[in-house]
Parts: structure tokens; C-alpha cells; sequence
């Protein structure tokens, strides 16, 4: 999901509300307020030193990334190209609080915001707000996981005992970690599958679980997978990126046709290493 598809201004716009964020997660109010200031012909993106390709993603909340969405498949249905200004009716519609407060407090009117956005789109205007594509379960992408108390004790009961029984003494490098995630991954899909449970539940049993899991790998084999950086205890997921100009992706393949072989290779590998240590497990 990348705000490339909203043109320059889309770009400009996001690096204004990263800006504004500061160290914290991007949200809809720090989005809005920066489309509304944002300018009608803002210039093509370009790296500052200030705004290195290290520090283009920016982690944003789940409200941006439905809003994103929504604006996307929007305009698609009006056959328009996604604007700033599909993008600020959604985020209007979306009706956050803290949204509609923070361009309040600069003086804006929501519902005039709208009604320009709107007026600059043409063509018909939509019956009430536009419709929202669904948020992502929770446990995945930016939404926190469910509390462990709210989760099904007997099945987290059953994970536990897994926590207990890894082979912890088989891993050797970090390919075998992920073997082990790999394993416990689908341990938890069989678990939620035969329990039928809802996609809110069964993605936090897994985020909750995986999270253990590699808690117990880090303190059994240090170094064998990165530190968690310290954040505010969601899920680290899908990043909104800037970026700068890129050749056509004909080109990239071209220039590097064996491109994505190392990944396959890879995956391959961990089945077969993942596959071996449930095979050691059954023994």
C-alpha cells in the first residue's frame, strides 16, 4: 500500500503528516491535517539528507491504511486516479475524533474540506459517506493483538505446552528459527481452524504466540534473531513507503533476471529444515 499512487502531492502530503508524527505512528488526524495544508502543485519527491531512504517508512495506524484503501478502491469505482482529495473526503467520512478535532483546532471545517474535496472531484457525489473497506483482523498489519485473557484458554493453554517443547537445542542459525515459526504457524491455523475461530481471534493467537515463541528462541540462543525495537506493543506491519523515481519494473528484471532466486532458495530451505524438526518431534 503506497501513497506513490496518489501522485506528487500524495508523496508530499505523507512526508508532511511523517513529519508531523515524529517518532510515533503516522494516524488520519496527522494525514488530514496535512492534506489540508498540503499544496496543489507540490514537486516530485527527491531524498534530502534529512529524508534518507533509511527514514522513508514510516509505521502508520490502522485508520490510515483503511483510509488508503477506501480512497483507492473509490476512485476506482468512479474511474478516476486516486487524488488527495478522495483521500481527505474518506479520511471525513471515516468520522475519527481525534481526526475531525485536530483540523478543528486549525481552523478547518470538516465538512467544508469535504464539500471542496468533493466539488474539485466533479461528477456525481456520493449518497452519505463513502463505504470503507474492512479493517485487517486484529493481530496483523497495525492492529494490537487481543490480550491473552481474552483469548480461548484452553487453545493458548495447548500453546503454552508447545513454548514448552521447542527444540531449542536443534537451532543453529536463523534459518532454523524460522523453521520453527513456520511449524508453530501452522500448529496454531490447525488449532483455530478445528475450533472455528473468528479471524480477530485466531490472528492474535498467532501474533501472541509467535511473539513467545521468539521471546524463548532469543533468550535460548542470543543473536539468533533481532531485538525487538521498543514501541508502543503493536504488531510491527506493513509500512506506507516514499519513495523516489524507479525504472519501469521491465527494466529491473532485465538488468537483474535472476532476481528473487536467493528468496526462493530460501524458503525451500526452511520447509525442508521445518519439515525435518517435525519429524524429530514425532520421534
Amino acid at each position: 500500500m503506497l501513497l506513490d499512487d496518489f501522485g506528487p502531492r500524495g508523496r508530499a502530503a505523507f512526508e508532511a503528516a511523517r513529519r508531523s508524527a515524529g517518532a510515533g505512528r503516522v494516524t488520519v488526524a496527522d494525514l488530514a491535517a496535512a492534506i489540508a495544508g498540503a499544496p496543489r502543485d507540490a514537486p516530485a519527491y527527491a531524498p534530502t539528507e534529512d529524508n534518507d531512504p533509511q527514514a522513508r517508512g514510516a509505521m502508520v495506524d490502522a485508520l490510515v491504511g483503511q483510509a488508503v484503501a477506501s480512497a483507492q478502491a473509490w476512485a476506482t469505482q468512479r474511474g478516476e486516479p486516486p487524488s488527495l482529495e478522495h483521500l481527505l473526503v474518506v479520511i471525513i467520512d471515516q468520522g475519527d475524533p481525534d481526526a475531525l478535532g485536530y483540523l478543528r483546532e486549525r481552523g478547518l471545517d470538516p465538512a467544508g474540506l469535504r464539500q471542496r474535496a468533493l466539488e474539485t472531484l466533479g461528477g456525481p457525489s456520493p449518497e452519505g459517506p463513502v463505504p470503507l473497506v474492512p479493517l485487517p483482523p486484529m493481530g496483523t498489519v497495525h492492529r494490537s493483538a487481543m490480550p491473552v485473557s481474552d483469548l480461548p484458554q484452553d487453545l493458548w493453554g495447548q500453546l503454552c505446552r508447545r513454548q514448552d517443547r521447542l527444540p531449542l537445542r536443534r537451532i543453529r542459525r536463523r534459518s532454523d528459527c524460522y523453521a520453527v515459526g513456520l511449524n508453530e504457524q501452522r500448529a496454531v491455523m490447525r488449532l483455530a481452524d478445528r475450533h472455528r475461530l473468528d479471524d480477530d481471534q485466531r490472528y492474535s493467537l498467532l501474533s501472541r504466540h509467535i511473539a513467545e515463541v521468539n521471546n524463548r528462541i532469543r533468550a535460548a540462543v542470543p543473536g539468533a534473531l533481532p531485538e525487538v525495537p521498543a514501541g508502543d506493543g503493536r504488531p510491527v506491519g506493513r509500512m506506507i513507503t516514499v519513495r523516489g523515481p524507479r525504472p519501469p519494473r521491465w527494466l529491473r528484471r532485465a538488468l537483474n533476471p535472476f532476481r528473487g532466486w536467493g528468496t526462493w532458495v530460501g524458503n525451500r530451505r526452511v520447509e525442508v529444515r521445518a519439515a525435518y524438526l517435525r519429524l524429530i518431534r514425532m520421534g
